[in-house]
């Protein structure tokens, strides 16, 4: 990444993993050629800032991702007790807005957190770790989050991730899961799935959305069992449409 009169210009390798390596590298190149993401050359290797990477990711997103309708999430229902680890807690940083500086977020990007600190989450710890491998002593947190992260995962690393969390929280020490119910995939032409959000935190309401690849049926029922298989008891579970909220105790 270089900065360049304060603004960010990435390359074409920096771009397929800022796109969560959803979109080919071969296409992302293609699409360079035919104009639809735009940048430009410097020092002799092709660059685009975030501005023109959103808009490429506009255009991409009516071609291969199915969108359920949007929904109204209200996060000022929920309190988190003691110190909170947030696995992914990049992007928009939701749970660093909510909880300030009781969060210590955790994400495999930083550029994840370049983009939660501009969205507003100034005040929690952010470090770059994977949640395969936690970096913590067993029984650090009391609570842990899961905020639309786990959807994004492989079912090899969500079984470690459910280990790991397991081994971090303390004795009734909570977990808190908000994620998509992902459908059986019955057309070829959308590649991926994903919900527009509008999350209220206090008096704010970001306006947001979240898509992963379409591969398998995921929903909350596979969860549960993933997170009973390592040992938690459910407390809690909430449906509302394409989402759901479970609360999950140690």
């Amino acid at each position: 990444m270089k900065e360049i009169d304060g603004i960010e210009y990435y390359s074409i390798d920096e771009i397929y993993k800022k796109l969560d390596e959803n979109i080919p590298i071969e296409k992302i190149r293609e699409d360079i050629k035919e104009n639809r993401l735009k940048g430009k050359e410097m020092s002799g290797r092709w660059y685009a800032t975030n501005e023109q990477i959103f808009n490429y990711l506009e255009i991409i997103k009516k071609e291969i991702v199915h969108f359920a309708p949007s929904q109204t999430l209200n996060l000022n229902r929920y309190s988190f007790n003691g110190r909170i680890l947030d696995i992914g807690g990049g992007g928009e940083g939701i749970i660093g807005q909510l909880s300030g500086e009781s969060v210590v977020a955790i994400d495999l990007h930083k550029e994840e957190f370049h983009e939660a600190i501009e969205s507003g989450d100034n005040k929690s710890l952010k470090i770059i770790m994977d949640a395969t491998d936690l970096k913590f002593l067993d029984e650090t947190f009391e609570t842990i989050t899961a905020f639309f992260s786990l959807m994004y995962m492989s079912p090899e690393d969500q079984e470690k991730v459910f280990s790991e969390i397991y081994r971090v929280l303390k004795p009734s020490g909570e977990l808190y899961i908000w994620d998509l119910e992902i459908p059986k995939n019955k057309t070829n032409k959308k590649q991926f799935y994903g919900i527009p959000l509008k999350i209220k935190i206090g008096e704010t309401t970001i306006e947001t959305g979240y898509a992963t690849k379409w591969d398998n049926k995921i929903d909350r029922a596979y969860y549960i069992d993933l997170a009973k298989n390592n040992g938690f008891k459910l407390i809690q579970e909430e449906v509302s449409e394409n989402t759901f909220f479970l609360k999950l105790k140690k």
